[in-house]
């Protein structure tokens, strides 16, 4: 059995598992690997993997950190972090499991998907106040082939 990086495979899962499942007040929020620079609506986007080979000598075990952003736009600063918790709140189970909901496809088992932690960044643009949640989820990886 070869290493291989389960980076593109979670990040397909995930992308499924997200876009389009996730709505708020009749808006689906959009799922991006990389932001257009023109978006001025709430949207997710998958941030940073960070990833930790943890070899057990049967299998390949990995570790995954994956940061998730939550962004919320608002006209001047009439807004706040309600509607990014709200935002986070769907998309959550969508993605965590203790046993595991997601499935990689053949040759990987998903052992263990969990919430670390989270923050948050406040930013004031020129028309916008925009509100950002970092999401950070732990997902445990084995390859079986």
């Amino acid at each position: 059995m070869s290493l291989i990086d389960p980076i593109l495979n979670l990040r397909t899962v995930l992308y499924t598992a997200l876009s389009g499942n996730v709505t708020l007040s009749g808006d689906t929020i959009e799922v991006y690997d990389r932001v257009p620079n023109t978006q001025t609506t709430d949207f997710i986007h998958f941030d940073e993997f960070r990833i930790t080979n943890v070899d057990n000598h049967q299998h390949y075990i990995y570790e995954v950190e994956a940061e998730i952003e939550v962004v919320t736009f608002f006209q001047n600063i009439e807004g706040g972090k309600k509607r990014a918790e709200q935002i986070a709140n769907i998309l959550l189970p969508l993605i965590t499991s203790k046993t595991g909901v997601l499935s990689l496809g053949a040759g990987w088992n998903l052992v263990l998907s969990k919430y670390l932690r989270s923050n948050y960044i406040d930013e004031e643009l020129e028309f916008n106040y925009v509100v950002r949640k970092f999401i950070v989820i732990q997902f445990v990886i084995q390859q079986t082939a």
